[in-house]
């Protein structure tokens, strides 16, 4: 099992399942708003189709 790296303020851990959730929100929030500058919009939303699939 891998250790948590402590940073002192947040730990970082694998996700869990019950993460899931909070994961389907914050991935396309964080493609949209990150890669903005990079790709057009039509290519973000490209990428995040297969995002969740199973």
């Amino acid at each position: 099992m891998v250790e948590p790296l402590d940073t002192g303020k947040w730990k970082l851990r694998l996700a869990r399942e019950d993460d899931i959730p909070a994961l389907e929100v914050l991935i396309p929030i964080s493609v949209r708003a990150l890669q903005a500058a990079h790709y057009s919009a039509a290519q973000m939303e490209a990428a995040l189709g297969p995002v969740f699939r199973d």
